[in-house]
C-alpha cells in the first residue's frame, strides 16, 4: 500500500484530513490501540509541519507519504519549512515544563510510534509503526449543573478545531460563579495536544478562582497519554462520574 498526500497549510482542515487519510488504513492489520496511536502520530506531525515547519503560510502545504506492508507501516510528512534541530526540543514531563500548553507533539509522537527518525534538516518525520476500528466524530458538550458542580459531558474528538471550546465553557461558568468543574470522557475518542493544552488552561483557570477539575470515565488510550505526560499528576481523575461527585463535596 502507498499513499501520498499533500495537505493544505490550514489547520482547520487538518482533522478531517486526517481522520480521511487513517479510513484508508483500515485493510491493514490494525487494531483500535494502534488505530488510535496512528491517528494520533499523524496529527500531531501535520500540525507541527503547517504550524512551526510553514509558519501557517498559505502558498505552501505539507506532503505525506505512507508505505506499509505486512511487517510495517512508514509515514513521511515534510514540510517546505527552514528545518529544525529536533535535539532542542524541552522534555515537556519535566516539573518546569509540565504546566506550559504547547510542546508536547513531539513527546506525543516517540510514544505513539515504534521508530521516528528526521532528515531533509527536520524538515521531514518519518514515523515507523511496526504490524502484528472507529470513525471520526466531531466533539459534542453537554453542560449539567449537580450540586454546584458543572458536569461537561463531551463525546467525539478534541482536536486542533475545536479544544479551545473546553477553555471558552470554563471562562463563561466561571462567570457564573461555578468554580468545581468535571468534565466527563466517557463517550471521548480522541484527544492530540492541543484538547491537552485546554484541559491545563481550564485547571489554571479554576486555580485562580480557587476552584477544582476532576476527570471521569478516561479510556485506556486516552489515560495511557495522560500518564506519559504526568497529566494524571496535574489532574484527579476518577473510574466513574459519581465517585468524582462525591470527591467534590467538602
Amino acid at each position: 500500500m502507498k499513499i501520498s498526500e499533500t495537505i493544505p497549510s490550514r489547520l482547520e482542515l487538518t482533522p478531517d484530513l486526517i481522520s480521511s487519510l487513517v479510513e484508508k488504513l483500515y485493510r491493514l492489520p490494525l487494531d483500535e490501540y494502534m488505530v488510535f496511536n496512528i491517528k494520533l502520530a499523524l496529527q500531531e506531525a501535520v500540525i507541527n509541519a503547517v504550524e512551526h515547519g510553514n509558519k501557517l503560510r498559505d502558498d505552501l502545504s505539507v506532503q505525506v507519504d505512507i508505505e506499509a506492508d505486512g511487517k510495517q507501516l512508514v509515514i513521511r510528512v515534510t514540510d517546505q519549512g527552514q528545518g529544525f534541530d529536533y535535539q532542542k526540543i524541552p522534555d515537556p514531563t519535566l516539573p518546569e515544563n509540565i504546566e506550559k500548553l504547547r510542546g508536547r507533539g513531539l513527546f506525543l509522537i516517540r510514544h505513539a510510534m515504534d521508530k521516528i527518525d528526521f532528515s531533509n534538516n527536520g524538515r521531514t518525520i518519518i514515523m515507523t509503526k511496526y504490524l502484528k476500528e472507529g470513525r471520526r466524530v466531531r466533539m459534542r458538550t453537554e453542560v449539567e449543573i449537580i450540586a454546584g458542580v458543572a458536569v461537561l459531558t463531551l463525546e467525539g474528538e478534541i482536536n486542533i478545531t475545536n479544544s479551545a471550546k473546553l477553555s471558552e465553557d470554563c471562562a463563561k461558568l466561571i462567570n457564573q460563579g461555578i468554580n468545581k468543574i468535571l468534565v466527563d470522557f466517557e463517550k471521548v475518542t480522541f484527544i492530540d495536544s492541543s484538547g491537552l493544552a485546554a484541559l491545563m488552561e481550564m485547571v489554571k483557570l479554576l486555580k485562580g478562582k480557587k476552584g477544582a477539575l476532576a476527570l471521569s470515565n478516561v479510556n485506556k488510550q486516552i489515560k495511557g497519554i495522560f500518564e506519559i505526560t504526568k497529566f494524571n499528576k496535574v489532574f484527579d481523575i476518577y473510574e466513574n462520574r459519581e465517585a468524582a461527585l462525591r470527591a467534590f463535596k467538602p
